[in-house]
């Protein structure tokens, strides 16, 4: 009989934030009259689910196999009445709080963010990048050659 790959550390700690985190959400029922609220056995109890089911999912994508392509398919995603996932708003609130004012790089004049002391980003449409060439990418236009591989996001 084989045995799965053995779980990352990542995996590993990505489980237990994701486990935490819906732990500490779900400890705001408490302070709900109309919700019935939980435990903190039936919390202890949930920990270890939510945890398991996180590396178990992320497993199954990183390790292709005909038993990984299985389990994801045994999986049904929600029904389309749930409400999609969005981020919470106190994350929202600290991003706009400590994320620093929006700003042009003075390489390639793209939006970049403060994400850090020293470390800015690019905000494109695809996400953040870190590169300006990369940046400018466009699927019409390709990249903007003129810019150079090695330039990061910087303020003006």
């Amino acid at each position: 009989m084989s045995e799965p790959p053995p779980l990352s550390g990542t995996h590993k700690l990505f489980g237990a934030l994701v486990a935490r985190g819906v732990r500490n959400r779900l400890e705001e029922l408490r302070g709900d009259p109309l919700e019935k609220p939980l435990t903190d056995d039936q919390l202890d109890r949930l920990g270890p689910i939510v945890a398991g089911t996180v590396v178990t999912v992320l497993h199954a994508i990183d390790t292709p196999s005909i038993v990984s392509s299985m389990y994801l398919e045994a999986i049904q995603p929600p029904p389309e009445t749930w409400d999609q996932p969005e981020l919470l708003d106190d994350y929202v609130y600290l991003w706009r709080e400590m994320a620093g004012p929006d700003t042009n790089c003075r390489h390639c004049d793209l939006p970049i963010i403060q994400t850090g002391p020293r470390r800015w980003i690019h905000r494109t449409p695809d996400g953040a990048v870190v590169g300006c060439r990369a940046a400018s990418y466009t699927a019409a236009g390709g990249w903007n050659d003129d810019l150079a591989r090695h330039w990061k996001a910087r303020p003006a």
